[in-house]
């Protein structure tokens, strides 16, 4: 009875161990049907192609690898990920969600492919996604906070040719956390202009605050190319809930430095896709050799003399200037008779970028050294352009120049002395060589000489041997202790220090002093953070410091103050120079707290 007992106890305990093993998989580990789970989910099926839908890559379990690349209709920007834990009836269930804006790069039908997941060392795929994209009828700008647009100078072009993209952004309201994605210009070369100061327009009725950027865009190709939409990403600074309308000082209390905060919405605005035509060259009818440059040129050449002696030289200066693509010119033929001799010098470029294009000029000089007397005529120097103007090539050519060289004097003077004449040589009378002074060391010369010197001990021998050796290797360590690879932190901390130093400078411009202020606050905060990196989002910055040692408050205030320059930056809030002074003094007291 009592070994019966026994086996029934023993038995109950092998079910219950059973059962709480299989309890603790499912609390904690998902099961492989969680995996087969993945799918992608949309906040919307019809939109327009000024607007932007968003895109969940849901994942239950662990954490995966998402590729987007095959998202081809749209413009994916990765905002971020975020999970999920869920306790339901003792089950632990953990889900992850990979979000995405997609912005349509052109209307229609589009498709939202499977996205392929790799998960566990397995790979998924997600359901495709159909959105229609159409085109909306003409907005009031007036009504919208914030929009962007794009032109170009234009839009049917030749291969080569220079034309100018320009992005504005329009703000009626406070942003903070600009990004901006400029398109990936595929096809094209591209330079930005340096930009200009934010201005005020009016755009039906309403007041904005319009920030520019331009670029110079050279097609490489020809055919139909699109230009893909420009997106700026940025949190719209909210009025606090709450706040005193009309009181004298809500202006100052409603700042996001001064309130412990603000509250801040994402948005996403983006320019509509643009396409241009893109033509080849026409034919040229091959009498010219063509000089690959295309645009407004002229040419100039001057010779600084017409007369020189053999053996001097003349210099010939060749000037190619004008608006087009003047940095590749290269210096044209030059058809040079045989009694010189060319030594030409480096080119000296001034091309710089302007709201037309490429303007400036290149400058070629060329010596001309005389080897053989006589008059000479030089041929004019030519060049073969493309006017994309007018469609037609165009040859320049300069005068012809006329070089007279005469015989040098001094080696018309000189005479052959022949064997004949030898004897008119008069004889050098040879004189007997003698002592004149003692040397400075006087000569040795007993048998002192010879004696045998002490000799070197093996000790010493080996020592001397061991010198250059530990000379070398005193000298290599010494230049990797001062070449030593400084942390993360050391290099963050100097461009911190180098960028607020620069931001002090009088005269400086407000955009650029904002963007310096910037730099030198994030900098700061990636060396209390002991990264290396250059950009970082609002929440991204707020995550970083929480892992700090920083009090809670000296947090809130460097969020507070990277919303107030953004604002600045973007927002033109800042009307008088007092107003960047105080975010100077600001950026200044909190760097020393992040970097104490």
């Amino acid at each position: 009875m009592i070994a019966t007992l026994q086996s029934r106890t023993s038995h109950f305990n092998l079910n219950q161990l059973f059962f709480s093993l299989v309890a603790a998989a499912f609390l904690f580990f998902p099961g492989k049907t969680l995996a087969d789970e993945v799918k992608a989910v949309i906040d919307r099926t019809r939109m327009t192609p000024e607007e932007s839908a968003q895109l969940s890559i849901i994942v239950p379990g662990g954490e995966a690898s998402v590729d987007v690349s095959v998202i081809k209709d749209f413009k994916v920007i990765s905002q971020g990920t975020s999970s999920s834990i869920q306790i339901i009836n003792g089950r632990v269930t953990r889900e992850a969600r990979y979000n995405y804006a997609l912005l349509p790069l052109k209307e229609g039908a589009l498709v939202i492919p499977a996205v392929e997941v790799r998960l566990d060392g397995k790979t998924y795929k997600t359901n495709s996604i159909q959105i229609l994209v159409t085109r909306s009828q003409k907005e009031d700008h007036g009504r919208r906070p914030l929009f962007a647009e794009a032109a170009l100078s234009d839009e049917n072009l030749y291969v080569g040719q220079q034309f100018i993209y320009t992005l504005r952004f329009y703000t009626a309201v406070r942003i903070a956390n600009a990004g901006l994605q400029q398109p990936d210009f595929n096809g094209f070369t591209s330079k930005e202009i340096q930009r200009k100061e934010p201005f005020r327009q009016i755009v039906d009725g309403q007041e904005y605050t319009v920030t520019e950027l331009a670029y110079i865009l050279t097609p490489l190709k020809s055919g139909r190319i699109e230009i893909n939409p420009a997106v700026l990403t940025c949190d719209v600074v909210k009025q606090r809930p709450g706040s005193r309308r009309g009181f004298p000082f809500d202006s100052f209390f409603d700042d996001p430095f001064f309130s412990g905060g603000a509250e801040l919405e994402s948005r996403i605005v983006k320019t509509l896709p643009m396409e241009i035509n893109v033509r080849s060259l026409p034919p040229d009818d091959g009498t010219e050799k063509f000089s690959g440059l295309l645009g407004r040129i002229d040419l100039q050449v001057q010779l600084d003399q017409n007369k020189l002696k053999m053996g001097d030289s003349a210099t010939m200066t060749i000037i190619i200037s004008g608006q087009g693509n003047i940095m590749d010119a290269q210096l044209p033929e030059m058809n040079i008779p045989d009694g010189f001799k060319l030594y030409p010098d480096s080119p000296q470029d001034e091309v710089a970028p302007g709201p037309n294009g490429y303007s400036g000029k290149k400058t070629f000089r060329v010596a001309l050294v005389a080897v053989a007397p006589g008059n000479y005529e030089i041929a004019p120097i030519r060049l073969h352009y493309f006017d994309p103007a007018d469609g037609k090539y165009h040859t320049l050519a300069s005068s012809a120049f006329g070089l007279e060289v005469l015989p040098d004097e001094k080696q018309a003077d000189l005479k052959i002395v022949g064997q004949a004449q030898t004897d008119q040589i008069p004889k050098i009378k040879k004189k007997k060589v003698e002592f004149s002074e003692q040397d400075i060391l006087p000569l040795k010369d007993g048998l002192e000489a010879v004696e045998n010197q002490k000799e070197l001990s093996l000790s010493w021998f080996v020592m001397l041997l061991l010198i250059p050796g530990f000379s070398a290797w005193g000298a290599l360590a010494l230049i990797r202790f001062v070449g030593k690879e400084k942390s993360p932190s050391e290099i963050m901390a100097k461009r911190a220090s180098i960028a607020l130093k620069n931001a002090r400078q009088k005269g400086l411009a407000e955009a650029e002093g904002l963007a310096l202020l910037h730099k030198a606050l994030m900098a700061a905060v990636f060396a209390r953070a002991g990264l290396q990196q250059e950009a970082a989002t609002y929440q991204e910055v707020e995550n970083l410091l929480r892992q700090t040692a920083l009090p809670g408050e000296t947090i809130t205030q460097i969020l507070g103050l990277l919303a107030d320059i953004d604002s600045a930056r973007y927002g033109g809030s800042l009307g008088k120079r007092t107003g960047y002074e105080l975010l100077l003094d600001k950026t200044k007291g909190l760097i020393r707290k992040i970097l104490p």
